[in-house]
């Protein structure tokens, strides 16, 4: 052999031994094979999801809050709370007192046309800024407080919407959480049932 086929030998060797090598590598790793992708970054078009508001409508919201807060007329609104507060507290520990039922009845009957008179329209005629301003209105921490007492009060049941006049049904259901179906029975037992 010259000196040429050796080195061609040798070169040939050095190809094999570095192509099994990588083979054996390869299939070491599950042959992966790797293709070229080209991809774009899409960029997010809308600034707020359904399940995360932007910030800065939260603070606009939570600065409205505070400003209904001062309002000298939230005064009156702090009182209707306060009433619809405890005619819930006393309906939820003595829902078989009739006494107790009618107040609940008067009590959030008052703070639903509160705030329907606040809101001065009716549904799809409303603007924005004037639902932004009903739900600041009323979204106080008296107000969270009067909505739970509320609620626990419908959920002794006795109380239906058929107690309530038909034009704020939909504003005594939001603000007692009750949702129209939900019946609960009654906790009373009349005597007659003994």
């Amino acid at each position: 052999m010259n000196e040429m086929g050796a080195t061609r030998f040798a070169l040939t060797t050095a190809m094999l031994f570095a192509s099994a090598f990588a083979l054996v590598s390869w299939a070491a790793h599950g042959f992966p094979v790797y293709i070229p992708v080209m991809s774009l970054e899409a960029k997010p078009r809308i600034l707020a999801s359904f399940g995360s508001p932007d910030q800065s409508i939260k603070k606009q919201h939570e600065e409205l809050v505070r400003q209904y807060e001062q309002d000298p007329q939230n005064a009156k609104r702090d009182e209707l709370r306060l009433a619809a507060i405890q005619a819930a507290t006393a309906y939820e520990l003595s829902p078989c007192e009739p006494s107790f039922k009618t107040e609940y009845i008067r009590s959030l009957t008052a703070y639903a046309q509160a705030y329907e008179d606040f809101l001065g329209c009716s549904g799809w005629s409303c603007s924005d800024s004037k639902w932004d301003a009903v739900a600041a209105a009323f979204d106080s921490p008296l107000d969270r407080r009067a909505k739970e007492a509320l609620h626990k009060a419908w959920a002794q049941g006795g109380i239906s919407e058929a107690d309530f006049p038909a034009a704020l049904e939909r504003r005594i259901m939001e603000r007692s959480n009750g949702y129209h179906g939900d019946k609960y029975p009654s906790k009373c037992v009349s005597s007659a049932a003994e």
